[in-house]
């Protein structure tokens, strides 16, 4: 539909210039007559397919006839297409190759038809080989069937030279097995819309000839490199409303003659640089998909190219050079519902740009006045339906062959910036750029007035006046910790203005910057701040305020910087090491590269907030710490006993560190591991050691000397024994008059020079 309004809307020059038919020769044929062919690229396909579908079939007054062989049918009188349309087959209708019938004697059946047209029946699966009963048959209709599968079950190969178009469309077709497609050397047409196709071998086109292939509407979520090298004469290729999420290198590698490819309404977040290279496309939609950036160097390999889509995207901001060097007639970048901004040479140096539409995007309220460089031939601008608040008079000055431009369905702030655009809608007006529908221009002197027309009255006499600044930002923005900011700041009224930056009261020592100007992680920089790696100090209010000799205006932000709820906390706390933990959030990113910083405090307080920690001396740092999205713990050696240290889990972003989470801990004093029984004394233990050592030893001792006594004991009284016996041996009254005692064995034990003979003669005695 935004192809017919840009038509619309640009086809009314002819009625608000006395100069239609310059104007019309200069414009319309030059652009839009080009862009006439392409209007809607779908019947590029459409037409290529014969005039043979349900909705044309033969008029009723025209002669039909049926035949044993055709009952349910309607069977043209020229006898090559037959209408089986809405005849509930469930199977394709084999004719034979001899027929009885007089229609059809001369001949066969089926050698006669050329077109068999059977749309909107239930039939479920289909045989390619009942293409033998119709050697003739150059097009083929089976859409709007239940078809859910194709297949061929005869494995000899023989070529079917006849068949020219196929149209299965609408069906439930779900793979495309290999070669199915093969054996049709003729085959130009080929429509599989409209079907929930998820997989395509490789080898399931074998067609040299083919020249138009529909794949829209389907479930393919992903082309295979070189996919359709088997088919070189490919020209149209439509594959919108699948799921593709990116192309590869060598996907369109061989296709030299390829004029209109759709990929609009897929998920394409990528495409490569060189999947376009060397083509020369005529109609490229990239509408509708996952682009966040627009892929300029895959875009600039193109030859050459007269229509490119880039519509519904989700382009936030284009930045310099984000579509340069693309060589394009017809550029659209309508329907972004996320596009705010385009910046200073976001198009640059498209020498063949004709037509530039960027409509229909209601968040864009900026486009700079350079947002176009060195595009010499560009005749029309579409920027209608934005959510543009002005535009600068300079976009003229830099567009010089700039000859319509439509700003209808903005929302303009009657300001003395907009003088430039009333004098345009003045029929008086001497300018050679025409302004489209000027009657749709308007402009609100607030949000709460009525639109008024945008006139040199609305807009007020004088060229300059007090500063306005452009709503370019909202009033509040949250933001991540890690992450960076920017706010442009645009102020409107004069040539000469003064505009700064006020900073928050945090930043006690300068709260002023101005343009060129940084303060840390703080820059200004062509009137847009700048704040690298957020972190929770950053938070506050950051104004924006402008002056000229006619009064001033201002405008803020709040910045409200959201912590990642990291928490460090201690797991062991000893007298000389510190193990600490902290949970992981799914917003950092895991894996290494951050840091454990160890502080000492000089002085022990209860200040543990972690977002302002004490300037104190680094005393350890620990670099490439690594955060998994486990529970993490380090182990921190070496400390002093009693002291208080800080301790900063920090995240290493360019040349700051930033820090996420800190604690402060005091280590245990010495001599607490005893008193708790955690730490050993050696020295008693030794003493005790050695006590128990000599008692041990003294007792052995002990032990030792009254066994060895009593051996010896033993030893002695078997040697008296002995020494009796040998001096008397046949005097048995000698014997056994002698009596012993105790105390006669202790005498002899202390006397051991005596005799036995002497101690005998005592005892007798």
């Amino acid at each position: 539909m935004e192809w017919f309004i840009s038509l619309w809307t640009l086809g009314i020059i002819s009625f608000y210039t006395g100069e239609a038919v310059n104007l019309q020769e200069q414009i319309t044929k030059s652009t839009f007559n080009k862009l006439s062919t392409t209007l809607d690229p779908r019947e590029n396909i459409s037409t290529v397919l014969p005039n043979i579908s349900s909705s044309q079939t033969p008029p009723h007054n025209k002669s039909l006839y049926t035949s044993p062989f055709c009952p349910p049918c309607r069977c043209l009188e020229d006898r090559v297409t037959i209408d089986c349309s809405n005849s509930s087959l469930t199977s394709i209708p084999n004719y034979p190759a001899q027929s009885s019938d007089d229609d059809y004697e001369d001949e066969g059946g089926g050698s006669l038809i050329e077109s068999l047209i059977l749309p909107s029946n239930k039939i479920t699966h289909v045989d390619l080989e009942f293409l033998r009963h119709y050697p003739k048959l150059t097009s083929l209709i089976l859409r709007s069937n239940a078809i859910r599968s194709l297949s061929k079950s005869s494995t000899d190969y023989q070529p079917f030279f006849g068949l020219i178009h196929v149209d299965l469309s609408n069906n439930h077709l779900h793979v495309l097995h290999s070669y199915v497609f093969s054996g049709f050397p003729s085959l130009k047409t080929l429509n599989l819309s409209s079907n929930v196709i998820h997989t395509v071998s490789q080898m399931a086109f074998s067609l040299p000839s083919l020249q138009t292939i529909d794949l829209s509407g389907n479930s393919l979520s992903f082309i295979e490199d070189h996919f359709f090298d088997s088919s070189p004469n490919l020209s149209e290729i439509d594959l919108s409303k699948n799921k593709l999420s990116r192309l590869n290198d060598g996907t369109f590698g061989l296709l030299r003659h390829l004029s209109l490819l759709d990929l609009s309404h897929n998920s394409l977040m990528k495409i490569e640089d060189n999947v376009l290279v060397g083509m020369n496309i005529t109609h490229l939609d990239l509408g509708h998909n996952s682009l966040r950036k627009v892929p300029t160097l895959a875009l600039r390999k193109l030859t050459s190219i007269k229509t490119l889509l880039l519509d519904g995207n989700l382009f936030s901001v284009l930045e310099s050079g984000s579509i340069s060097n693309v060589r394009a007639e017809f550029l659209s970048l309508s329907h972004n519902p996320h596009l705010i901004r385009l910046d200073d040479s976001a198009i640059d140096n498209c020498h063949t740009l004709e037509t530039l539409t960027v409509n229909n995007n209601p968040n864009l309220i900026y486009v700079h006045p350079r947002v176009v460089k060195r595009a010499p031939v560009l005749a029309a601008i579409d920027l209608s339906f934005n959510g543009l608040y002005s535009l600068e008079s300079q976009i003229i000055k830099e567009i010089p062959s700039l000859k319509a431009l439509s700003l209808a369905g903005n929302n303009f702030k009657c300001h003395c910036s907009l003088k430039w655009i009333g004098k345009l809608t003045q029929s008086s007006s001497t300018s050679n750029l025409r302004l489209l529908t000027p009657n749709s221009v308007v402009c609100k002197m607030d949000d709460h007035s009525s639109p008024l027309p945008l006139n040199v009255d609305s807009t007020g006499m004088n060229e300059e006046c007090q500063p306005y600044i452009l709503p370019l930002f909202l009033d509040n923005s949250t933001e991540l910790m890690g992450k960076n900011a920017s706010w442009m700041c645009k102020a409107l009224g004069s040539s000469k203005m003064d505009l700064t930056w006020k900073l928050p009261s945090l930043h006690k020592e300068r709260r002023v910057v101005g343009n060129g100007e940084c303060l840390e992680r703080v820059c200004v920089e062509n009137n847009v701040l700048k704040i690298a790696y957020l972190h929770l100090k950053d938070a506050g209010r950051y104004t924006c305020v402008s002056r000229n000799k006619y009064g001033q205006d201002q405008r803020g932000v709040q910045l409200n910087v959201r912590s990642e709820n990291i928490q460090i906390f201690p797991v062991t706390v000893a007298s000389r090491f510190v193990t600490l933990s902290w949970n992981t959030s799914t917003h950092l990113s895991t894996g290494r590269g951050y840091i454990l910083q160890v502080k000492r405090e000089e002085h022990a307080d209860s200040n543990k907030d972690s977002r302002f920690p004490r300037n104190s001396p680094i005393v350890k740092q620990y670099e490439d710490i690594d955060v998994g999205l486990k529970m993490n713990s380090y182990t921190v050696n070496g400390l002093d006993p009693g002291q208080t240290y800080r301790f900063l889990l920090c995240l290493r972003k360019g040349e700051y560190v930033l820090t996420i989470s800190s604690a402060v801990l005091k280590t245990k004093n010495p001599g607490y591991e005893v008193e708790l029984g955690i730490e050993t004394d050696y020295v008693s233990l030794l003493s005790v050691c050695i006590a128990l050592s000599g008692l041990v030893a003294s007792c052995i001792s002990m032990i030792l000397f009254r066994w060895v006594r009593y051996h010896r004991g033993h030893k002695d009284l078997d040697t008296i024994s002995t020494r009796e016996m040998i001096t008397s041996p046949s005097d048995h009254s000698s014997i056994t008059g002698i009596h012993y005692t105790l105390g006669d064995e202790s005498r002899l034990m202390d006397n051991e020079v005596t005799s036995p003979v002497e101690d005998m003669r005592e005892t007798r005695t």
